[in-house]
């Protein structure tokens, strides 16, 4: 549970990944109903 305790947003986290969006892009094409996003992912790609 440590691994989820920061205070990053979405954009610090997207900056430290170039990467980032072909990952959310990904993921949103696995998982377009956001059915395995918990609140906290939720606040990292979808917004």
């Amino acid at each position: 549970m440590w691994g989820k305790i920061h205070k990053m947003t979405a954009k610090q986290i997207s900056d430290l990944y170039p990467k980032w969006t072909e990952f959310s892009n990904l993921r949103t094409k696995f998982d377009p109903s956001n059915i395995f996003l918990n609140d906290m992912l939720q606040s990292y790609f979808v917004g």
